[in-house]
């Protein structure tokens, strides 16, 4: 709900046109001549190199002007939605309540996801039948297309999907390099679909398939999308908490996914909104992602990963 305007900084750090969109307005002696122009309604304060009494002065003139004020912790990446607030003397401890990706929350979805997917498999069958169908009809065998993916804690599985494009000579796609933090999917290079299956990737039923992974215990349900492994490699040197999203299993289906972050989407986005579900998971955020995913798949067309 709130639409950015712009910075207030003395001494902003560089930046490249295409990574930052937003104006700096002045620096923090411009509080008020920035509010009233632009009749803004929060203020917030994140990490600086003002000193510390100028922060504090800020906050001050904000709650004197009637402006609502928000802070960006230090640690922020460390946060969660449960949070504990305790007090050493006056200062306030913020102390962080946050899943553990090892303990016993994790094993109970994961216990649930296998039998979410048995059911899935049988309810769907008939789908998925008439899908391999419309694989051997349009494109002959095989009906799968199997690829090399990393999972949880860095392990290697195959996943599994319909197959939807014709032959290639480079079968995996590592022929073709991503763009500037622009996560790899979609259609690469020339366009090997037919008619069918290209309507098979807009609905995503070339995805069922992984309900089989989920099944032997490679992938969850809900989760962050897998990657290739000569991806991996390359995105946890030049992405920031790349590699912290193998805490938890991949999933079919995701909480970046469900926000929009599919296909050739900015991939540092996709990472943050990947361990925000890790480290505020529950068995309700599942479910609203289950809910919202069902949505997607029947109101707007489908981007494979």
């Amino acid at each position: 709900g709130l639409k950015p305007i712009g910075f207030l900084d003395r001494d902003p750090m560089a930046a490249a046109d295409d990574e930052v969109r937003l104006p700096v307005l002045g620096a923090s002696w411009d509080l008020e001549r920035v509010v009233a122009e632009h009749d803004v309604q929060q203020v917030i304060v994140t990490f600086s190199t003002a000193p510390h009494e100028v922060l504090l002065r800020l906050v001050q003139r904000c709650e004197e002007l009637g402006v609502q004020v928000a802070f960006v912790p230090r640690l922020f990446e460390r946060m969660s939605q449960r949070l504990t607030i305790d007090y050493l003397g006056g200062i306030p401890l913020v102390v962080p309540r946050r899943p553990n990706p090892k303990g016993l929350q994790f094993g109970v979805k994961y216990a649930i996801d296998r039998l979410l997917a048995a059911g899935l498999l049988v309810i769907v069958a008939p789908l998925m039948l008439g899908a391999a169908l419309a694989v051997w009809l349009s494109l002959g065998r095989p009906l799968f297309f199997k690829q090399r993916r990393i999972g949880r804690d860095g392990r290697e599985f195959e996943m599994l999907k319909f197959r939807t494009m014709r032959p290639s000579d480079d079968a995996d796609g590592s022929e073709f390099e991503p763009e500037p933090d622009t996560a790899p999917g979609g259609v690469e290079g020339v366009d090997r679909r037919t008619p069918l299956t290209a309507l098979m990737r807009r609905t995503s039923i070339d995805e069922l398939p992984q309900l089989v992974n989920v099944l032997v215990g490679h992938m969850s349900i809900v989760g962050p999308r897998p990657e290739r492994s000569h991806y991996v490699r390359l995105f946890e040197e030049s992405v920031y908490r790349y590699g912290d999203r193998h805490r938890v299993k991949s999933g079919i289906t995701g909480w970046s996914q469900v926000n929009g972050l599919r296909g050739k989407t900015s991939l540092a986005d996709r990472v943050e909104w990947d361990n925000y579900y890790i480290e505020n998971w529950s068995l309700w955020l599942d479910f609203k992602i289950l809910l919202r995913t069902f949505v997607s798949v029947f109101r707007a067309p489908g981007q494979a990963e």
